[in-house]
């Protein structure tokens, strides 16, 4: 189905969710709809996911593939929610990687 979500690849590594939204002016962004996708330091990958209030918003997002932030040219892929959810599970995956085991201790039960 067409969940209103785009993946953005090529982003300026300075980017932030502000810079996103006017990239996207006039189009209606989900409250907390962006996602910027980090990699293991905690540094911008260069991508991000934006939910859009609509399908049709989606779309023309769309065509802003190719169109320029800054020096960069950004493209626009369509993507989803399960896209995204993957994208940001793997990176709650690399936060747990950093410091000591939560809950240490060997397996209970068993």
């Amino acid at each position: 189905g067409d969940d209103g979500v785009v993946r953005l690849r090529g982003l300026p590594f300075e980017a932030s969710k502000e810079d996103i939204a006017d990239f996207f002016g006039g189009l209606e962004i989900e409250e907390n709809g962006v996602l910027m996708v980090t990699d293991f330091n905690g540094r911008s990958s260069g991508e991000a996911f934006v939910q859009f209030t609509n399908g049709g918003d989606a779309g023309k997002a769309l065509e802003k593939n190719k169109a320029s932030m800054g020096r960069r040219y950004i493209e626009v892929f369509r993507s989803s929610m399960e896209e995204a959810k993957r994208a940001q599970s793997i990176m709650m995956g690399f936060d747990g990687m950093s410091g000591p085991m939560r809950g240490g201790g060997p397996m209970r039960g068993g």
